[in-house]
Protein backbone atom coordinates (compact mmCIF):
# COMPACT_ATOMS: atom_id res chain seq x y z
CA UNK A 1 0.00 0.00 0.00
CA UNK A 2 2.80 2.41 0.85
CA UNK A 3 4.43 1.82 -2.52
CA UNK A 4 1.10 2.46 -4.23
CA UNK A 5 0.42 5.66 -2.27
CA UNK A 6 3.91 7.12 -2.71
CA UNK A 7 4.39 5.79 -6.24
CA UNK A 8 7.92 4.79 -5.25
CA UNK A 9 9.16 1.52 -6.69
CA UNK A 10 5.71 1.28 -8.30
CA UNK A 11 3.67 -1.86 -7.91
CA UNK A 12 1.54 -3.27 -10.73
CA UNK A 13 -1.24 -3.94 -8.21
CA UNK A 14 -4.39 -1.87 -8.25
CA UNK A 15 -5.42 0.23 -5.28
CA UNK A 16 -8.17 -2.35 -4.57
CA UNK A 17 -5.58 -5.16 -4.62
CA UNK A 18 -3.40 -3.25 -2.17
CA UNK A 19 -6.35 -2.65 0.16
CA UNK A 20 -7.26 -6.34 0.00
CA UNK A 21 -3.67 -7.37 0.77
CA UNK A 22 -3.52 -4.93 3.65
CA UNK A 23 -6.80 -6.28 5.06
CA UNK A 24 -5.35 -9.80 4.95
CA UNK A 25 -2.20 -8.68 6.79
CA UNK A 26 -4.30 -6.94 9.44
CA UNK A 27 -6.30 -10.15 9.92
CA UNK A 28 -3.07 -12.12 10.37
CA UNK A 29 -1.78 -9.70 13.00
CA UNK A 30 -5.08 -9.59 14.88
CA UNK A 31 -5.27 -13.39 14.86
CA UNK A 32 -1.77 -13.63 16.30
CA UNK A 33 -2.65 -11.12 19.02
CA UNK A 34 -5.90 -12.92 19.86
CA UNK A 35 -4.10 -16.17 20.70
CA UNK A 36 -1.35 -14.64 22.85
CA UNK A 37 -1.53 -15.72 26.47
CA UNK A 38 -2.32 -12.92 28.93
CA UNK A 39 1.15 -13.29 30.46
CA UNK A 40 2.66 -12.06 27.18
CA UNK A 41 0.19 -9.32 26.28
CA UNK A 42 -0.63 -6.30 28.44
CA UNK A 43 -3.22 -4.17 26.61
CA UNK A 44 -2.48 -1.12 28.79
CA UNK A 45 1.23 -1.28 28.03
CA UNK A 46 0.55 -1.81 24.33
CA UNK A 47 -1.80 1.20 24.41
CA UNK A 48 0.96 3.43 25.85
CA UNK A 49 3.35 2.29 23.13
CA UNK A 50 0.71 2.88 20.44
CA UNK A 51 0.11 6.43 21.69
CA UNK A 52 3.82 7.23 21.48
CA UNK A 53 4.09 5.65 18.02
CA UNK A 54 1.05 7.59 16.76
CA UNK A 55 2.75 10.83 17.75
CA UNK A 56 5.96 9.86 15.94
CA UNK A 57 4.05 8.68 12.84
CA UNK A 58 2.06 11.92 12.70
CA UNK A 59 5.28 13.91 12.83
CA UNK A 60 6.83 11.86 10.02
CA UNK A 61 3.70 11.84 7.88
CA UNK A 62 3.22 15.57 8.42
CA UNK A 63 6.84 16.18 7.39
CA UNK A 64 6.27 14.11 4.24
CA UNK A 65 2.95 15.93 3.69
CA UNK A 66 1.06 12.64 3.35
CA UNK A 67 -1.70 12.68 5.97
CA UNK A 68 -2.29 12.63 9.68
CA UNK A 69 -3.17 9.52 11.66
CA UNK A 70 -6.10 9.69 14.08
CA UNK A 71 -4.93 10.14 17.65
CA UNK A 72 -4.74 7.06 19.86
CA UNK A 73 -5.20 8.96 23.10
CA UNK A 74 -7.34 6.98 25.58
Amino acid sequence: MARKLRNENPTPKTHADCVSNLQEEIADVELCISILPAALYDPAEVGKTMTAKHRRWNERLHDEKLWEVDSHED
